[in-house]
């Protein structure tokens, strides 16, 4: 058997694994997009529920009856990680795919990561693609929200190509895959840490793929993976824009920072903490008399510098008196600006203060 054959017949038999809880009503349009998957390999779909207590087992029942490659199991031990280790342990595939309830697959998703492991790099322990949020009734944004802003919106991105992630880049728990003899080797999921019942727990997806790169694996992104993760409407508001944009421009600094790399500031210059501030405010104030398109990226953008500044200016401090100073005034002034952006609901795109 040549190398290409023998990698081929690893990914005979794709196991996709579904953990879900208490979510009937996006659960049937998610197993419906993994129902129209195109794939070369055969499909087998493990929907593990989690002890839910709506109609998620209707839901599943109804795609058992009529589509024999959907097997449910229950894991009555609240947890994620429980979860996707039950789904694990019941696979028949040599290729395991793991991905959220509240998620749409694109219908060659399968196929893009089969092909990845069957023909991609050797070393690939663990790969992943973009995750793009969705409204939850999977309709248009309001025309408030730019491209751009999904990044604020829980958008994963790493690039138009395929590539090995580096220090401090991960994927996301709703779009990974790795082959089963992979999972033997690293180990089941740690079900002491992640989302358990109404407990938002995460991070179980990054000390997975820290135990991978500790262990001498790679983890990869695959662009061409691609799913869509719904978020609620009521949730999506300038201020949760802005208050996010914010934390990552904070993040960005420190992810620079311990590489040693030039950081990149979204509007392409370094502003000193009270020039980012008063930049912020201004932007802020013209958005709070209209939501629209441009002002909403203008203040996002100069949330993300405002972040990063602050830690820039806290990072140059010598610990003591000063520092503190500073990072008490530019935290209640980012808590006062913040105050001040509409939280206006998507929906109806009204403005409220």
């Amino acid at each position: 058997m040549t190398e290409s054959s023998a990698r081929r017949s690893r990914t005979s038999l794709v196991s996709v694994i579904v953990p879900t809880r208490d979510r009937a009503e996006y659960l049937d349009q998610s197993l419906a997009s993994l129902a129209v998957q195109v794939c070369e390999a055969a499909l087998e779909f493990i929907v593990v529920d989690n002890a839910s207590t709506d109609q998620t087992s209707a839901v599943v029942e109804r795609w058992r009856a009529k589509d024999p490659r959907f097997r449910p199991i229950h894991e009555e031990r609240l947890g994620k990680s429980r979860a996707m280790n039950a789904g694990a342990a019941s696979a028949r595939g040599s290729l395991l795919l793991f991905t959220d309830d509240d998620v749409v697959a694109e219908p060659e998703w399968a196929e893009t990561i089969r092909r990845f492991f069957t023909d991609g790099p050797e070393d690939a322990a663990i790969v992943g693609g973009p995750i793009v949020p969705v409204a939850d009734d999977l309709l248009p944004w309001p025309s408030w929200v730019a491209p751009a802003a999904l990044a604020d919106l829980g958008a994963l991105e790493w690039g138009p190509v395929e590539r090995s992630l580096g220090t401090y880049e991960h994927l996301w728990g709703a779009n990974l895959a790795l082959p089963s003899d992979a999972f033997v080797r690293f180990g089941p999921w740690d079900e002491t840490i992640g989302r358990r019942g109404d407990d938002r727990g995460m991070d179980e997806d990054v000390e997975y793929q820290e135990r991978i790169r500790a262990a001498g694996g790679t983890v990869w992104f695959c662009p061409g993976a691609r799913v869509f993760h719904r978020v609620s409407r009521l949730d999506v508001t300038p201020r949760r824009v802005l208050t996010t944009s914010f934390s990552r421009g904070r993040n960005e600094f420190w992810r620079t920072r311990k590489l040693g790399v030039p950081a990149t500031v979204e509007e392409g210059e370094q502003r000193g903490l009270s020039a980012s501030f008063g930049a912020w405010s201004r932007r802020t104030l013209a958005l709070r008399r209209r939501v629209r398109r441009d002002r909403v990226e203008a203040a996002r953008v100069a949330a993300f510098s405002a972040g990063w500044a602050m830690e820039r200016a806290i990072d140059g401090l010598d610990l003591g008196a000063g520092k503190r100073f500073v990072r008490t005034v530019a935290w209640s002034s980012s808590r006062a600006i913040l105050r001040l952006t509409p939280s206006a609901t998507a929906r109806g795109e009204k403005q409220s203060a």
